[in-house]
């Protein structure tokens, strides 16, 4: 399930579609173990890639970085999906999001600030 999880946003952009709002809520296991990503509410589609958008969409403990800077107009919603995909995998492998807070000013903060560490023994 781990590969899978790593995996999951580039098969899904291998469909041309960007998820946008990747996390442990949305993925799926069916009864014979196959991974499945549900909610494609926040979704986009896309001609060519790459193609950048300047929305910022998903949920706050799992947005990139570069969707929470001033000076980014604009990013690829590909590596954000990346981004969050192995915050997924984090949480899965930890159970913690590694930028949770009080509230979401607190989490942007985190995420922009902090630097991700695991250290697993």
């Amino acid at each position: 399930m781990l590969v899978s999880t790593s995996l999951i946003a580039l098969v899904v952009s291998s469909q041309k579609i960007v998820h946008r709002d990747i996390k442990p809520e949305n993925l799926l296991i069916t009864d014979s173990g196959t991974l499945k990503i549900g909610d494609f509410g926040a979704a986009l589609q896309y001609e060519e890639y790459p193609e950048f958008v300047r929305e910022t969409c998903g949920t706050p403990a799992f947005i990139a970085p570069e969707m929470l800077d001033p000076e980014i107009d604009q990013f690829d919603p590909l590596m954000s999906d990346i981004w969050s995909a192995g915050l997924t995998l984090f949480y899965f492998v930890t159970s913690s999001c590694p930028f949770a807070a009080d509230s979401v000013p607190d989490t942007f903060e985190k995420i922009q600030a902090e630097k991700l560490v695991c250290f697993l023994y």
